[in-house]
């Protein structure tokens, strides 16, 4: 989610604001060669394409970010802006080495 405005309340005020939200999570798999041709295991599989003992190395992150942000500028006289802004941003990384393992802040 990204939701951005901008509002001219008159030739020296303007105001901008924008609010966003951002998350996603990924997997990494684990490889027994360079070629990336041989998974040694992953978050899905065990068994052939695993470990051989049921282990499930891979890592695990999933990532958050939620923001607000306020800009205003105010042309006080022809040659000076006065300006301000806010800003509040909340960032959120998590880490799980292994599937059965608990999530880590990192």
């Amino acid at each position: 989610m990204d939701v951005s405005r901008e509002q001219n309340f008159s030739d020296a005020f303007k105001l901008r604001a924008k609010v966003y939200y951002h998350a996603f999570g990924n997997t990494l798999d684990i490889y027994r060669t360079k070629t990336f041709s041989t998974i040694n295991s992953n978050s899905t599989t065990v068994g052939p394409k695993g470990a051989g003992n049921g282990a499930r190395t891979s890592a695990f992150t999933t990532t958050t970010k939620r923001a607000s942000v306020c800009f205003s500028d105010w042309a006080v006289t022809k040659n000076h802006q006065l300006n301000f802004s806010f800003n509040m941003i909340d960032d959120n990384h998590k880490n799980q080495s292994n599937e059965n393992y608990p999530w880590e802040n990192t």
